[in-house]
């Protein structure tokens, strides 16, 4: 964790040295008219739909590589369907 705050701290140092000028070019923040509590609720459904997505990535993944007989892309062989997968 002091690991990413540190390399944040260190991505932030150097866009500001590599942007031009004092300008502020960017902000975060909620768009007018949305709450506080609309925000946490939006920031809620994208993170649970990130975790999903990542969730069943990798469940698709473990089900390629622990079912062999199973073949994805029937037109190619099984072992064209692993070429892309890490050893």
């Amino acid at each position: 964790m002091v690991t990413q705050l540190v390399a944040a701290s260190l991505a932030a140092l150097v866009t500001k040295s590599v942007l031009p000028g004092d300008d502020v070019l960017f902000a975060i923040g909620l768009g007018p008219g949305v709450t506080p509590v609309q925000g946490m609720f939006l920031e809620a459904i994208f993170t649970f739909m990130l975790l999903i997505t990542i969730l069943m990535l990798a469940v698709e993944v473990f089900h390629m590589l622990s079912f062999p007989s199973y073949n994805y892309l029937p037109s190619v062989s099984r072992e064209q369907n692993l070429r892309f997968l890490p050893p």
